[in-house]
């Protein structure tokens, strides 16, 4: 057999030791994001490599509107664990601080260790966990996925401790009787349409249209302008100048 002949041959062999996708240096997941051709629906993009958004996150990306980071405003230090900087928007800082006034009354406390989240926010925690090896699919179990995350609203918080055990707390008993008086409700219930795990820790402020304009100057908090004052904290993040906050723990 000639050096032309051969040839062939040798590509056929070649191609038969290739991982399934054609892609050398990729694992699994990866290539499948890749796609050969087949690109999924909603995708998410980190680092150069395109990832299929998976259920319960597909459908349900977040719009954010453009006005949501000038009306930022941070949490009073004490309503946040451990005098943390967490932003809300005014509107829905306003209706929390009432709310922990009137729960503080029945001698329910509430303190919030999350709240805003940008999108890049997210990434940095979806490129954290992915140098550590864990997959996308298994960082989506328990955390949104860039850019579908509700907590880049400004209009969600986590209250502490934001784990499973809040369900069990007087504070969450007293939310159920109350919250909605105050414009919250619970994002992410037992049987919540999105299909995502329950998260008796999340709520969600329900911002009423005519609201959107006129909470003005009545925040209680003081206003998120720069890095002096709500910096992120957490490396990989946007950095000085941008309105992050820290937070406590990788979240929806």
């Amino acid at each position: 057999m000639n050096r032309q002949q051969c040839l062939p041959v040798l590509l056929a062999l070649f191609a038969l030791c290739l991982p399934a996708g054609g892609v050398l240096g990729q694992n699994s997941e990866q290539r499948a994001a890749a796609g050969a051709g087949m690109q999924p629906a909603e995708t998410v993009r980190i680092d150069g490599i395109t990832y299929p958004v998976p259920a319960p996150w597909a459908g349900h990306r977040v719009r954010v509107p453009a006005e949501t980071l000038r009306c930022l405003v941070l949490m009073p230090r004490e309503l946040t664990l451990g005098g943390m900087e967490i932003s809300l928007r005014e509107e829905a800082l306003l209706s929390f601080v009432r709310m922990a006034e009137a729960a503080r009354a029945e001698g329910i406390v509430l303190q919030a260790d999350s709240a805003y989240r940008s999108a890049v926010y997210q990434e940095a925690i979806y490129r954290r966990n992915l140098q550590k090896g864990l997959s996308f699919q298994s960082i989506a179990r328990h955390t949104a996925p860039p850019g579908y995350s509700r907590h880049a609203l400004g209009l969600a918080v986590d209250l502490h401790p934001s784990s499973a055990a809040f369900g069990r707390t007087p504070a969450y008993a007293w939310l159920r009787r109350h919250a909605r008086e105050y414009g919250f409700v619970e994002t992410y219930g037992k049987a919540n349409s999105f299909g995502i795990v329950w998260e008796p820790w999340h709520w969600e402020y329900q911002m009423p249209e005519e609201g959107r304009a006129t909470a003005g100057e009545q925040g209680r908090g003081r206003r998120a302008e720069g890095p002096a004052q709500a910096t992120a904290k957490m490396p990989g993040t946007t950095g000085p100048g941008s309105k992050e906050t820290t937070q406590k723990k990788d979240r929806n």
